[in-house]
């Protein structure tokens, strides 16, 4: 891996120009700023590659990995842990909020970057500021500096990696394991097909019933609505569902690429199997040049008709009228 062996050059984006050397001198530099304490985060532009596909690449052990997939738009898989905070209670926000700001300032990017490829700290919050149940449940913020992450928009893509320096985790010894790696992704094909070729997927064995319950959750919501007691009330079902085969996250989230073009994909997984994953058409938030969008949608209609039709629904504009007003008193009670 060292560099007299001459490592070929990795190819860059005809705006960039890069060697191993310059990534040396990058790392020396970065080294310098963090008096050899903190974590020296590196990277280099790779020709397109898709995310959602090399995600497997990455891992090499690790026990996190992270997919935020919003192609032909932002696509981010990440793997490893660097840094990372579990927390529950009331002051959640604030201490990832904290935890972020302390963690990138011990952080070293001595490269110029296009923002696509910025450090990132990764979150995820539970709807509840602690689990339900004792020893059970995900905490409230889990928030991750990953190893490993790789982006890209457009025909743009950067691979990036994070170490903390130490001991045998030199600022070299960085350099070489993220040209070793961008080297390895570089020899993959440019748009290997995540899931392709592979079957449907595993079968349903058996299913935990439901409809009972479900039932009886409807007649009382509707109940306090009637009553005034509640003005809004969204009801949800819960199932296990058990599988003939292992279920491969990562096909799936190929799958619905193709049959939710329109959403945003995610994936968190966690080193003991467990995965949070979906394909969400909504966007809770994003701030953008100092502005602030939101895209919520409300309502429930079956598969199958066409947005004049939901457009008309007068149950469908009632429910969405309420989303609306809730996010308008939020931002009102933000001073937003």
């Amino acid at each position: 891996m060292s560099s007299r062996f001459g490592p070929p050059p990795v190819q860059a984006p005809p705006s960039v120009t890069t060697s191993f050397s310059d990534l040396l001198a990058a790392a020396a530099h970065g080294a310098r700023q963090l008096e050899g304490d903190g974590v020296l985060s590196l990277a280099v532009p790779l020709p397109g590659r898709d995310p959602l596909a090399l995600l497997p690449q990455l891992e090499e052990g690790e026990r996190f990995r992270f997919l935020w997939d919003s192609a032909p738009g932002l696509c981010l898989a990440a793997s490893g842990r660097t840094n990372s905070l579990e927390l529950s209670g009331p002051r959640r926000f604030e201490l990832a909020q904290r935890f972020s700001a302390v963690s990138l300032s011990r952080l070293a990017s001595p490269q110029a970057c296009p923002p696509l490829a910025r450090p990132r700290i990764l979150l995820a919050f539970s709807f509840f500021d602690s689990p339900l149940q004792e020893g059970e449940g995900v905490p409230g913020v889990q928030a991750v500096l990953p190893r490993w992450q790789l982006s890209r928009q457009g025909r743009h893509c950067w691979l990036r990696l994070q170490r903390s320096l130490g001991g045998e985790v030199t600022a070299r010894s960085i350099a070489e394991e993220l040209w070793e790696q961008a080297r390895l992704l570089n020899t993959l094909p440019a748009e290997p097909q995540a899931g392709s070729g592979r079957s449907r997927g595993p079968g349903l064995h058996s299913r935990s019933p439901w409809h009972s319950g479900y039932r009886r959750a409807v007649e009382q919501g509707l109940a306090l609505v009637e009553s005034g007691t509640l003005r809004k009330l969204v009801l949800a079902v819960r199932q296990q569902l058990l599988l003939d085969a292992p279920l491969d996250p990562l096909t799936l989230l190929a799958q619905l690429r193709q049959s939710q073009s329109g959403s945003c994909r995610f994936l968190w997984q966690q080193g003991d199997g467990s995965a949070l994953l979906g394909a969400s058409p909504e966007r809770l938030l994003t701030v953008r040049q100092g502005q602030l969008r939101s895209d919520a949608l409300a309502g429930t209609a079956p598969i199958g008709p066409g947005a004049d039709q939901l457009l008309h629904s007068d149950k469908d504009r009632r429910e969405h009228e309420l989303v609306v007003e809730a996010i308008t008193a939020v931002l009102r009670q933000a001073e937003l």
